[in-house]
């Protein structure tokens, strides 16, 4: 991706993960250099999507360019970098320089450790995408479900918020007689309960118990 696409990339993603996990998202974006170590096209590439980023949404915290221990472990941030960041160290969004890494990390992770691997989420559309690997396991086709599912309550969340704010094309009486969808701190955890409860049903026992 260029700059630009990267910087929409990180943008569309803390969106994504702040409505599905209600998290504070530490965005970090990934190089092989950490706050300028190395100097090259690659890198200027992430320190402009970086800049390109605070530039078009100060609300959210993305920082980098940093490698991928520098980005989660803030023993080696402490090292390496060298001035102060909300993210570095600290990071639960990591955005990949480009489609290769991205592809390679993701399948890495699942075939040496067993894991699932959710998506890809489409990002930038008006009604929500995803796309299934042709090797998705069920729990992955049931998890891209759930998060779609959850999604997709917070986009018509966000449209009910701009109803209320400004002038709507829909009638008043249309607009308030649809049911106002639950709440996404109330709608989350029962839905990765019952996800849990298809995929891993020793771990949902445990869950069911804070859901309940």
């Amino acid at each position: 991706p260029t700059p630009e696409e990267l910087a929409s990339i990180a943008c569309a993603s803390c969106d994504t993960v702040a409505a599905l996990t209600g998290w504070d998202v530490r965005c970090a974006l990934l190089s092989h250099s950490t706050d300028g170590s190395m100097d090259n096209a690659l890198v200027d590439k992430v320190r402009a999507a970086r800049s390109i980023a605070n530039e078009r949404r100060p609300d959210l915290k993305i920082d980098g360019e940093f490698q991928f221990d520098a980005a989660v472990r803030p023993d080696v941030a402490a090292k390496k970098v060298r001035r102060e960041s909300e993210v570095a160290g600290r990071a639960n969004l990591l955005i990949w320089p480009d489609i290769n890494v991205g592809n390679i990390g993701v399948k890495i992770i699942q075939n040496l450790t067993g894991a699932d691997a959710y998506g890809p989420m489409l990002q930038g559309f008006k009604k929500i995408v995803c796309d299934c690997s042709r090797s998705a396991p069920v729990s992955e086709i049931v998890g891209n479900v759930v998060m779609s599912c959850v999604r997709a309550q917070a986009l018509a969340e966000g449209e009910e918020r701009l109803c209320e704010a400004a002038p709507c094309a829909l009638s008043r009486s249309e607009h308030t007689s649809a049911p106002t969808p639950p709440s996404l701190s109330a709608a989350w955890p029962e839905a990765l309960y019952r996800l849990t409860l298809y995929t891993r049903p020793e771990l949902a026992f445990r869950l069911g118990d804070r859901v309940e």
